[in-house]
């Protein structure tokens, strides 16, 4: 499936390298499991990037947090 900025996704299958990266990645990561967000941008390798900032930048006390999937781990989400 092929999908477009402003599509609604959700995470459902945590990619098995997130226990590789730092902690601070992985607890993103986990943060955002099984949570819908809106297509950001399809970057020209196919990866989808999604805004999390709403509920990664106060746990993390950051800003302008975004994740970043291969479509198969986040399928087309109703909410």
């Amino acid at each position: 499936m092929s999908y477009a900025v402003g599509d609604l996704v959700r995470l459902t299958t945590m990619p098995a390298w997130v226990k590789d990266l730092p902690e601070e990645s992985r607890i993103a990561f986990k943060a955002c499991f099984k949570r819908s967000y809106k297509v950001a941008q399809v970057t020209r390798d196919g990866l989808l990037v999604l805004d999390v900032s709403r509920d990664v930048d106060p746990l993390l006390g950051t800003k302008n947090n975004d994740l970043r999937f291969e479509p198969a781990y986040v399928p087309p989400s109703h909410g």
